[in-house]
């Protein structure tokens, strides 16, 4: 993540991502502002930006299952995903 943020080329670089791809974001995330998440997703075609109320840059581990469950559930529609959509 750091090397795309300091990438000049970053947007170019996440614009080529054509999985499906999960951002999950704290909303209370001091280190990559929620802006930061939304602007990655804005670039990957595919992309499924999701906020966690109350959560910093770490997952807490009461939130284990819904994380588990969000990314399960990525993969299952990616595992039918056609990229040249």
């Amino acid at each position: 993540m750091a090397a795309a943020r300091s990438a000049p080329n970053r947007k170019n670089m996440l614009k080529k991502i054509v999985a499906p791809t999960l951002i999950i974001h704290g909303e209370d995330d001091q280190l990559v502002n929620v802006n930061g998440g939304k602007e990655i997703k804005k670039h990957i075609r595919h992309a499924k930006f999701v906020t966690f109320k109350g959560m910093g840059h770490n997952m807490p581990i009461e939130l284990l299952k819904k994380f588990l469950t969000l990314i399960s559930q990525n993969i299952a529609e990616g595992e039918n995903f056609d990229s040249t959509k």
